[in-house]
């Protein structure tokens, strides 16, 4: 079990990193869209998981890491030669996603909560925020 506040280091980031490798080409946007789409969509009175909301963060992480040309964070999860296309617009949808992932009813920010790590995980999800937002300038 992986568990950590980098937004790449745990199960959910794991798992999206694999579903990317593996994407068909092109499928790769489609997948970042999806991880978005489930934290987006999940109500404001719906409980979020923790693997969904680790996936959403992670999947904005990559899109910010694509933004602004970061290859190593990219290397760091075997991403480097997946083929992602023109991913600059999914900053607006990844702003989104990251509020509902920091907001009530999110079993991660919970988890990180219990722990005393809070504020830890919301400056982790505010750096991610000011990064997308500076793509969108």
């Amino acid at each position: 079990m992986a568990y950590g506040i980098d937004p790449l280091e745990n199960d959910g980031a794991l798992d999206l990193c694999h579903e990317l490798r593996e994407a068909s080409r092109g499928g790769a946007r489609r997948v970042l869209e999806e991880a978005l789409a489930v934290a987006i969509e999940a109500g404001e009175d719906e409980y979020l998981e923790k693997d969904c909301g680790e996936a959403a963060v992670a999947a904005a992480a990559i899109i910010s890491a694509l933004g602004r040309n970061e290859l190593a964070v990219l290397e760091r999860r075997r991403l480097e030669s997946v083929e992602f296309g023109l991913v600059d617009d999914l900053a607006a949808p990844a702003l989104v996603a990251l509020t509902r992932v920091g907001g009530t009813e999110s079993e991660l920010l919970d988890l990180w909560e219990a722990e005393g790590r809070e504020q830890e995980f919301r400056t982790c999800l505010q750096d991610i925020s000011n990064s997308l937002r500076s793509l969108q300038s």
